[in-house]
């Protein structure tokens, strides 16, 4: 933390542009919510026969309970794990497909003892709350004025949209974030934050070329231990059918979610979406995503090598996370709301804080709302561009710390 940074951020924070900017936008996602929970509860828990109330909170819910009644089987046979979704609705709803590993399952099971209205509230309020305590740790202006990080917490978009869609965005940000913040002073316990995300593989696959390349010995070790122990426990509670069954589905539903190109393609933020959405054919996409991941893994190899804040660093590896993953949505950038957090103060020492800073900042919070509005009304999807301008100005800024701390 920078004392001078963080008083820069403090002022910013007063003014009376960004207080009525928030408070506009509060009054907004207050509405945006109630509107959706008065459509949602219309028909019922079934939301007139396609959506159920809490969204994908019913995938979560429905794997665990039928996990604790021994029938965890049929999370793995879409036929019959939508059969008893409908059973516990009363009424018909869309095909949600679990597309999660057995450890999801595992971790996910204290929902299935709950009623599912109950569930869904634990869920979202949990997670929100987890979150909250995540960007607190992260906030870039110490003392009361750390109050404001609740507010930030509430305001951010990719929060309504996890909300909206009862995801899992909040819970990955917090395990994501929270194993980096706590790096340097509690390692081992950050590995095991980083290394129960084996449930969600796809928003990690950079964190072990961040750790070797940034010789973090005992995270890294810390971090797989706790991945096998998990998968391990997974097999010992359910078998190995479980797995068997999520291994052969795989194909299928990467078929649907992201070959195919349609569903809910408006929602996601990846290169290859939106490659995919050119249009262009399936190996052009493919080989975009995979250029996009190996040049931002290269990026983050690079910048865990040098010798910059370890805050400056922590931002980049999340921006760059953004770009290594096909199946990455908008809920899923609950987490790059970090990335401010950890920059800030840096750039407001540097004097760096301009209007390219604010702007990028921008791009990278309302990305969540503009990405399926755009791709509604044009057919384009446009979410890696929007994360563009903060994964760079994260790589400049590790560049600059680094010249800093060695002149």
């Amino acid at each position: 933390m920078y004392a001078g940074g963080g008083r820069a951020v403090a002022r910013v924070l007063r003014t009376n542009l960004f207080r009525a900017a928030l408070g506009l936008w509060l009054i907004a996602e207050v509405g945006l919510l109630a509107l959706h929970l008065k459509m949602e509860t219309a028909a019922g828990l079934t939301a007139g026969g396609t959506l159920a109330f809490g969204d994908d909170t019913i995938n979560f819910w429905a794997a665990a309970r039928l996990a604790l009644l021994g029938r965890v089987a049929d999370v793995y046979d879409f036929a019959r794990f939508h059969e008893f979704q409908i059973s516990v609705l009363g009424g018909p709803i869309h095909a949600y497909e679990y597309s999660y590993p057995p450890v999801a399952v595992l971790l996910t099971l204290p929902l299935g003892f709950l009623p599912y209205l109950a569930a869904v509230a634990a869920w979202l309020a949990g997670g929100w709350v987890v979150f909250a305590a995540t960007v607190r740790a992260a906030w870039p202006v110490e003392g009361r004025r750390a109050r404001g990080s609740g507010v930030y917490a509430l305001a951010l978009p990719a929060v309504l949209i996890n909300w909206l869609t009862g995801q899992t965005g909040t819970w990955t940000a917090a395990l994501l974030g929270g194993g980096l913040i706590l790096l340097e002073r509690r390692p081992v316990f950050a590995g095991i934050l980083l290394g129960a995300l084996v449930a969600k593989p796809q928003m990690v696959l950079l964190v072990p070329v961040a750790l070797i390349a940034g010789r973090r010995w005992n995270t890294l070790i810390a971090g797989g231990v706790t991945a096998v122990v998990l998968i391990a426990l997974s097999v010992v509670a359910f078998g190995t059918a479980p797995w068997r069954a999520f291994v052969a589905h795989e194909p299928i539903l990467r078929g649907w979610l992201l070959d195919d190109g349609t569903g809910v393609w408006f929602l996601f933020v990846s290169v290859f979406v939106s490659f995919r959405h050119l249009p262009t054919s399936l190996p052009v996409a493919y080989a975009a995503q995979a250029a996009s991941c190996l040049i931002a893994a290269g990026l983050v190899a690079r910048i865990w090598m040098s010798i910059g804040a370890q805050s400056a660093k922590n931002a980049a590896l999340v921006a760059a996370s953004l770009f290594a993953t096909p199946y990455l949505l908008a809920y899923d950038l609950v987490a790059a709301s970090l990335v401010p957090l950890w920059l800030l103060p840096l750039l407001t020492r540097d004097g760096l804080l301009r209007s390219g800073a604010w702007a990028s900042f921008a791009a990278l919070a309302l990305a969540p709302l503009l990405t399926p509005i755009i791709a509604h009304l044009t057919g384009v999807n446009i979410g890696w561009m929007l994360l563009l301008p903060a994964m760079g100005l994260a790589a400049r800024l590790c560049n600059n710390e680094s010249k800093l701390l060695l002149a």
